[in-house]
C-alpha cells in the first residue's frame, strides 16, 4: 500500500472479507481486523475510516516489456473482481448497481480527462473497453452471450437446432427489454447532469 488510491483498491478488492491491517499506532505497531461494508449511498466498500495524504508527490515509473504485460493482466483480473465485488454489494442491499448509458458515459470520460488528461482518458478507454467485453459475453439475448447459449444448447441436443424463428423471437424480446433499459438509464444520466453531480462521487 504506497497510496490512499492502493488502499481503496484494496478495501474494494477485499469487501465483505475480514482484512488485517498492520498500522502504527502510539509509536508501536498493531494488528487490527477489519471488515469492508457497502455502502449503497458511495457505491462502495468502506471500512469507517479517512484516510489523509501526508507529504504526497508524483512518481513515474517506467517497467520493462514483460512486467508490463504481467500487470495488464493482473489489472484486468482486479478490474473484473471489482466489478463483481460492486454488483454483489449492491444485490446484498437490495439494490441495483450503479449503471451508466451513453449519456453518462460521457460524462464519466470527461471527468477522467479532466482529472487525470491523457492518462485519465486512456484509463477510461481502457476500462470501457474490459467492461463492454464482460457485458457482451453475459448470456443476454441479442449480444453475443445471448448466442453462445443457443450454440451450447445446439451442442448439448446433439446437434438438433432451436428453431430460427423462435432464437429471432428470443433475441427480439432481449433488443426491446435493453433498449428500454438504456431509455431508463439515460434518464437517470440526464437527471444527474441537472443535478449538477458527478459520477465519480465529487
Amino acid at each position: 500500500i504506497e497510496n490512499s488510491g492502493d488502499l481503496i483498491r484494496a478495501i474494494n478488492l477485499n469487501g465483505g472479507s475480514t482484512m488485517e491491517w498492520l498500522v502504527d499506532r502510539g509509536g508501536g505497531q498493531q494488528i487490527i481486523t477489519v471488515t469492508p461494508r457497502f455502502d449503497q449511498d458511495a457505491g462502495r466498500w468502506l471500512v469507517g475510516i479517512l484516510t489523509e495524504m501526508v507529504g504526497a508527490h508524483t512518481e513515474r515509473r517506467s517497467n520493462p516489456p514483460w512486467v508490463a504485460l504481467r500487470d495488464s493482466f493482473v489489472n484486468t483480473w482486479e478490474l473484473l473482481v471489482l466489478v463483481k465485488q460492486g454488483m454483489s454489494g449492491a444485490f446484498s442491499q437490495g439494490s441495483a448497481p450503479q449503471l451508466s448509458g451513453p449519456i453518462g458515459i460521457a460524462q464519466i470520460a470527461g471527468e477522467f480527462t479532466r482529472e487525470g488528461g491523457l492518462a485519465g482518458w486512456l484509463t477510461i478507454t481502457i476500462l470501457l473497453s474490459i467492461n463492454l467485453a464482460i457485458l457482451n459475453i453475459l448470456p443476454i439475448p441479442m449480444l453475443d452471450g445471448g448466442r453462445l447459449v443457443f450454440v451450447m444448447l445446439e451442442w448439448v441436443r446433439r446437434g438438433k437446432r432451436v428453431p430460427p424463428e423462435r432464437e429471432g423471437l428470443v433475441h427480439l424480446i432481449g433488443f426491446a427489454v435493453l433498449i428500454g433499459l438504456i431509455v431508463v438509464i439515460s434518464a437517470n444520466d440526464v437527471l444527474r447532469l441537472i443535478d449538477g453531480r458527478s459520477f465519480l462521487g465529487g
